[in-house]
């Protein structure tokens, strides 16, 4: 309503329906490059309330942001967009991306425009999927929240129908197998639905033809409308069912159901008001309208088996036609934008017949301008192209309309594809003379494909069942069984006929049939799935002639509203077969499981021999260095050892002079000796020269026994032989020992070049170094043929340590150099190269979480760079390689 000292719009809806996908506010989306519009729109509606839920504003300020806040609010209900923005087509581009690109067509648009020339209004409504179309200047405040109001309506009508349309798909999607499924189905469906044979008796409702009678089903099924409501209502519903029957064509009615003082009746609407059916059956709380559709069933041999009936709540639509009839001075203001904003084809005829509007709908379904059909004679409409058959149903309707003075209504089809459900409407002036008539189509489509796949459906479920080769049974709750198939016949051995009234425990066996006790059924109650009541299980299944097997069963329940079960649907598959197979597969695993324990014990023994093999092969390579080492250890060593044997000889000899001359003096003192046989014997040993040459000689002597001692040292420093553990390493010093072992590979030929950064102590397992070191060195030596050059060049960085080993010896081939690192590779004679140096060493870096990369080009040299991680990483490294 209108409020007319505010000039705020309310609005409460009472009817209902399918709430819409928004919860608690309906977002609204205000989509425009001026921030004053923003204010005034939300100035505007700051009151506004629709079916009992205010607006979540939501602001964009260009037709990108627009875009990008359409994809995060899919469920925005009204879009009020500018045209003109940052481009002049700005809103048009964005209609086309909401409707095409995020293929949204249930945002309601609302086009606004302050400049009408950028984007002319015919060709926008022709072009573009658009709900309304306004410029600024001509929105008031009333005219403003009516069209809001239509759009949100039209919004929640289309999410209604949209979610009907889904869920319907999907229950028939689900249930085709069995017939629970069926019930399920028609449990899920709101609209009111109903089964009867041809002889009128219902044998199929679901729950919500239950509740609007108020009757259990057990007092519904198998009776009739005489049987249930009064004679002038049930002969009426005979009529219409005769009509189906007949014509085997669909039939529709109409029931009202007005509320009476908390008690409502039932009625069929005659053209005198005076005569009618009535029944009280609820509470209802104001008039409600109910549609009914009537359609055959046919058996799959094309025989009629019945009709089914479906009832919908149309009270919200009635509400519009009455609210149009009643409040005619507002329905004249907002008429124009009620009807251009709606999906639905409307049409206004005056009593001479004449088109004197048509909305935007109808131009668009026929692809024709509206103002085409506006003047002319609606029997010349078929001169335009409208369908001849459309038009000769509007003119029915509209002659009906005139004559009676009172609403009709009517199905009918466009070129054969869309269907429509048309009412007509009179508008009466004070002397209730008709002026003219609003027909109101609405596509009913979608719900015409929906009620013929069911029709489709329920025939080939049925179908299915019967020719399934799976036992099919339904029992009520007390086990007895009402259907069986063929199939169910006979793999107990029995007939249909002979199953049918009798109780489903005579298909156990002996010992099994009697009635299921408390305990029983409270496993039935905790075993069946509370989401689906479905009850899966094998179990043991008796023939007629008292031979067992086993079966595989599932079974769906089908509850009453107290939670008690109603029903019981079954299917009984013969599992003979599978479980002889799984027989054998239980004992092929047994036997492969015997084979798998033996296999793995002999690799369990292989894998530790290799591990020793392993250790060996590590300590084989390990006495190759120590041999390459020990040669030239030897070699050095002798050096030293000959020169300080020889030193010695020399110094006994003068050493044995001078005791000769101490004695001569022990004798001059003892005796007369004269002096000059001392000066004599002196320069017989020429004793001058022995003493300049004994400190010489004992300084080279302790010369070589401190090199003999630095050799033993640096070998011992290298092999870290009294250390098995993690220590502080200088690399700098660990390449200098290394080097000083290797002396004698490189001495007088190969020039060492050191370039040693400033790299910091790391805790590591030194020995292991040395030896990846040694590998290095030597290869780097032995590529050298002749004179050559190594150089030695450490550094740092922020995040790693590097040791670089190069040599300008004779390189490695291109096609070798993927596999050097390989186990047992080597290019070295036999006896020279164990083809583990290499391959050890890399498996040292990677336990050091470092890497080794080698670049090397034939005929110019190799260099091997080793990458380590810094000591605060390396301390990571040590704790998982101690752990």
């Amino acid at each position: 309503m209108i409020d007319d000292n505010s000039g705020m719009f309310y609005y409460q809806y009472s009817g209902k329906g399918t709430v819409p996908a928004t919860a608690g506010k309906w977002k609204i989306m205000i989509a425009d490059d001026e921030q004053e519009i923003h204010d005034m729109t939300r100035l505007a509606l700051k009151h506004f309330v629709y079916d009992g839920k205010s607006l979540e504003f939501i602001s964009a300020y260009s037709g990108a942001e627009a875009n990008r806040l359409m994809e995060e609010h899919p469920d925005t209900a009204v879009i009020l967009l500018d045209v003109v923005m940052e481009e002049d087509h700005s809103g048009l581009l964005v209609t086309k991306y909401i409707r095409e690109k995020l293929r949204n067509n249930l945002v309601r648009i609302i086009l606004r425009t302050g400049q009408p020339g950028q984007a002319p209004k015919h060709d926008v409504i022709v072009q573009y999927d658009i709900n309304d179309y306004r410029e600024k200047t001509e929105l008031t405040s009333e005219k403003f929240n009516i069209a809001m109001l239509l759009a949100l309506r039209t919004y929640r009508a289309i999410i209604n129908l949209e979610n009907n349309k889904r869920g319907l798909e999907e229950i028939i999607a689900v249930n085709m197998k069995t017939t629970s499924q069926l019930t399920t189905l028609l449990a899920s469906i709101k609209d009111m639905i109903s089964i009867k044979d041809i002889s009128g008796k219902f044998v199929l409702i679901n729950n919500a033809f239950k509740e609007f009678l108020g009757l259990d089903e057990q007092e519904i099924i198998g009776r009739t409308y005489d049987d249930l409501f009064p004679p002038l209502f049930a002969a009426k519903e005979r009529e219409s069912d005769r009509e189906v029957l007949e014509t085997l064509k669909p039939v529709q009615i109409e029931h009202k159901i007005i509320g009476h003082d908390g008690e409502s009746t039932i009625l069929r609407q005659e053209k005198n008001p005076a005569v009618q059916t009535e029944r009280k059956i609820s509470g209802w709380e104001g008039d409600i309208y109910l549609e009914t559709i009537k359609n055959p069933i046919f058996t799959e041999t094309g025989k009629v088996f019945g009709m089914v009936s479906v009832s919908r709540d149309i009270t919200e639509r009635k509400n519009l036609e009455i609210e149009l009839r009643q409040s005619r001075d507002e329905y004249r203001v907002g008429f124009r934008a009620i009807v251009e904003n709606s999906q639905d084809i409307i049409i206004r005829i005056d009593s001479d017949y004449i088109c004197r509007y048509m909305n935007p709908s109808c131009g668009l379904y026929l692809m024709l301008k509206p103002e085409d059909f506006i003047g002319r004679h609606i029997i010349r409409f078929s001169e335009l192209g409208f369908d001849a058959d459309f038009v000769q149903n509007m003119i029915h309707l509209t002659q009906t309309t005139v004559q009676s003075r009172e609403r009709q209504e009517k199905e009918m089809q466009i070129n054969g594809v869309r269907w429509f459900h048309a009412v007509s409407v009179p508008e009466l002036d004070d002397s209730n003379n008709v002026v003219s008539v609003i027909i109101i189509a609405h596509n009913i489509t979608d719900r015409k494909k929906i009620e013929t796949a069911m029709n489709k459906n329920l025939r080939l479920l049925k179908k299915a069942i019967e020719t399934t080769q799976v036992g099919f049974t339904i029992t009520d709750a007390d086990g007895v069984i009402i259907y069986t198939n063929e199939a169910e016949a006979a793999i107990h051995g029995y007939t249909v006929s002979e199953l049918i009234g009798s109780n489903i425990r005579m298909l156990a066996p002996k010992e099994l049939s009697k009635p299921l006790t408390e305990d029983e059924l409270i496993a039935f109650r905790v075993n069946t799935d509370k989401s689906t009541k479905r009850w899966k299980r094998e179990s043991i299944n008796a023939r007629k002639d008292g031979s067992t097997f086993p079966v595989q069963l599932m079974s769906d329940v089908v509850m009453d509203d107290d939670g008690t079960v109603a029903a019981v649907a079954t299917s009984c598959e013969d599992i003979t077969e599978r479980k002889h197979l799984e027989e054998k597969i239980r004992q092929h695993s047994e036997h492969l499981e015997a084979e798998v324990q033996a296999r793995t014990a002999e690799l369990s023994k292989t894998l530790t021999e290799l591990q020793q093999s392993q250790e060996q092969l590590v300590q084989s390579a390990k006495m190759a260095s120590l041999g390459v080492l020990t040669a030239g250890v030897a070699h050095e060593i002798n050096n030293p050892l000959a020169f300080v044997y020889a030193n010695i000889g020399n110094l006994e000899k003068f050493f044995q002079r001078l005791f000769g001359l101490l004695e001569k003096y022990d004798k001059i003192e003892s005796s007369a000796v004269d002096k000059s046989e001392i000066d004599k014997y002196k320069q017989e040993i020429n004793y001058s020269y022995l003493v300049s040459r004994i400190s010489p000689l004992i300084i080279k002597t302790k010369e070589g026994i401190d090199r003999i001692k630095k050799i033993v040292q640096d070998l011992r420093n290298f092999a870290r032989l009294d250390i098995s553990d993690i220590t502080d390493m200088n690399i700098n010093e660990s390449l200098d020992t290394t080097l000083e072992l290797l002396y004698h590979e490189y001495k007088n030929r190969i020039v060492i070049v050191r370039e040693y950064g400033e790299i910091p102590v790391l805790q590591c397992y030194s020995a292991k170094f040395n030896q990846v070191f040694m590998n290095l060195l030597i290869n780097a030596c032995q590529a050298i043929e002749g004179e050559g050059e190594v150089k030695i060049r450490t550094s740092v960085d922020t995040e790693k340590i590097e040791i670089a080993i190069t040599d300008n010896g004779k390189g490695i081939p291109p096609e070798i150099q993927t596999r050097i690192f390989d186990p047992f590779f080597t290019t070295k004679p036999v006896g020279v190269g164990t083809g583990l140096g290499l391959s050890i060493s890399y498996k040292i870096i990677k336990e050091h979480q470092g890497d080794i990369l080698v670049d090397s080009t034939a005929g110019k040299g190799t260099t091997f760079t080793v990458k380590l991680p810094l000591p605060q990483q390396m301390s990571l490294v040590r704790n998982t390689l101690i752990s």
